[in-house]
């Protein structure tokens, strides 16, 4: 979260970019799209990463993920 800010601020290209919860999870398809990749905001390197390709797979790991925080990051996969 900290590092996408920074990027933010300082003008450095990076993926479309949402901070998620169970409150808001819908809208992941329509603000990122499929495929996406799903992080722990405490994530490292490729740690608690994990790329989603639908919504019923999004469901399923965020709901795993959601047990370990509060708080997900959505990003577009970038190819």
């Amino acid at each position: 979260v900290f590092l996408s800010q920074l990027m933010l601020q300082h003008g450095i290209p990076q993926p479309d970019t949402v901070g998620i919860h169970q409150g808001n999870l819908g809208c992941v398809r329509h603000l990122i799209g499929f495929p996406c990749v799903i992080k722990r905001p405490d994530s490292q390197f490729s740690l608690g990463v994990v790329k989603v390709h639908d919504e019923a797979e999004l469901e399923g790991v965020c709901t795993a993920m959601f047990r370990e925080s509060d708080l997900l990051i959505a990003q577009r996969f970038e190819y």
